[in-house]
């Protein structure tokens, strides 16, 4: 289900008697701006036979209908509409794959069947649907639990995924970067706040890809190409290679993209500093040997200049002989808790084995 209270997605049906009307949204404390109960809007929503955008205030909604065919009356359609609403504002193809997709899964569970059969397919489309905001961070991530089909009993083949989008304001050299697994379905879109509203990319933006056995990326830069970015980039896909899953870790994959997209800005040594992500990325393959709890009291307040008050978080903890994941877990999964660690593994207050 959807888990933000600024991303919803409606369902919006013609009720004889009450005239059109909200069946179902997602998350179920999804707050409906409240220019959206003006009927218009949702009679609007019901008749977008074509995909449709407008904005309602500060949010946009993206909207397109759902025709089913019902086997008690042949000669007419249940009409539904599928309301998207955002903010901020998506990319209006990405917007429109959403709706596809849903309206794909709803008509798999719903087409041809009796009215309440078909209304509890398409519940359970939306609801089975995610999209996360991480607020205060500006993450969105955009997903869906994907069933596997078989055309035969001994054929399973899996269904085409549509990409993770993530909204990232630590991005100052990457425009967009795609990741996509070449043995899985797996694929990730990350991008500054510009690559998902409509932004239209200029031709002097530079492009590259490279691509190793398991991964492919894609980038889009925002200016002229590092001197280093082609070593970054290798680095990066050969440490996510060695994942067998990625699925699960999106937002370590957001994270070490905005360290690597800092070394670029600052110009540091990318051979040197980039291979520390591997310990975000692997958190749990690595255990931590050592921690001087006393010393690093006495140099908080240190830490606490060049990091942020944040840090105070490590203050009293003890991980010795526990896995480093631990440490993720109290400092959050983010960037600055890598350069942190980083930090701490210069001043030996963390020995990592």
């Amino acid at each position: 289900m959807i888990t933000s209270t600024k991303l919803g997605i409606i369902l919006v049906e013609f009720d004889s008697l009450k005239g059109p009307v909200v069946r179902n949204k997602n998350p179920k404390n999804f707050q409906i701006p409240n220019d959206t109960t003006n009927e218009n809007l949702l009679v609007w929503i019901i008749r977008a036979n074509e995909f449709s955008v407008r904005k309602i205030g500060n949010q946009t909604a993206y909207a397109k209908a759902i025709s089913l065919d019902d086997p008690n009356f042949p000669r007419k359609k249940r009409q539904f509409g599928l309301g998207l609403i955002t903010q901020p504002s998506l990319d209006f193809i990405e917007a429109e794959k959403i709706l596809d997709l849903i309206i794909s899964e709803s008509k798999k569970r719903s087409k041809n069947k009796p009215y309440f059969k078909m209304l509890n397919g398409l519940l359970t489309s939306i609801t089975n649907f995610k999209f996360s905001n991480k607020l205060g961070t500006n993450e969105i991530s955009i997903y869906q639990k994907r069933e596997i089909a078989g055309k035969a009993q001994n054929e399973i083949i899996p269904q085409e995924e549509i990409p993770l989008l993530l909204i990232s304001d630590n991005l100052n050299v990457f425009q967009k970067v795609i990741i996509s697994s070449k043995q899985t379905n797996y694929s990730i879109i990350i991008g500054n706040k510009d690559a998902f509203v409509g932004f239209e990319e200029k031709t002097q933006n530079k492009e590259l890809s490279i691509s190793t056995e398991k991964t492919k990326i894609d980038v889009i830069l925002q200016r002229n190409i590092p001197e280093n970015l082609q070593i970054g980039l290798d680095i990066f896909s050969r440490i996510l290679d060695v994942i067998s899953d990625l699925s699960n870790k999106d937002d370590r994959i957001v994270s070490c993209l905005e360290f690597l997209d800092r070394l670029l800005l600052e110009d540091v040594d990318i051979r040197y500093y980039m291979p520390f992500s591997q310990y975000l990325i692997a958190m749990e393959s690595y255990t931590i040997s050592e921690f001087k709890t006393e010393e690093l009291e006495q140099q908080i307040a240190n830490l606490k200049e060049t990091h942020g008050d944040w840090v105070e978080c490590l203050v009293g903890k003890e991980f010795d002989g526990k896995k480093l994941a631990e440490f993720f877990l109290v400092t959050g999964i983010k960037r600055e808790s890598l350069e942190l660690l980083i930090n701490l593994l210069f001043v030996k207050l963390i020995a990592i084995f």
